[in-house]
């Protein structure tokens, strides 16, 4: 489970292993706000993400992810609280 997820705001879907972090990398140094996991026919889960500073890019651990495609969407701060939003999505084999 050491896989980290990475991405972009403009992404097409991946595939692969669990992933034990998601990573989120900005054009402009941010803050991630928020992430919420949802599998394909479940329920939104909003993952914990622990006070940070501005910086290039942001990472946060994720709970255990079954088989199955998932969604990520985020949301960021920028230094001046411009918001960035994106979503991303993932198949854990």
């Amino acid at each position: 489970m050491g896989r980290n997820m990475r991405c972009r705001q403009r992404q097409p879907m991946a595939m692969g292993p669990a992933p034990a972090n998601f990573t989120a990398t900005f054009p402009h140094p941010a803050r991630l706000t928020s992430l919420v996991v949802t599998r394909r026919g479940g329920d939104p889960l909003a993952v914990s993400i622990p006070e940070s500073t501005l910086a290039p890019a942001a990472s946060v651990a994720l709970p255990p992810l079954s088989p199955g495609a998932y969604t990520f969407t985020w949301t960021a701060t920028g230094a001046d609280n411009h918001v960035m939003t994106g979503r991303v999505s993932y198949m854990v084999h």
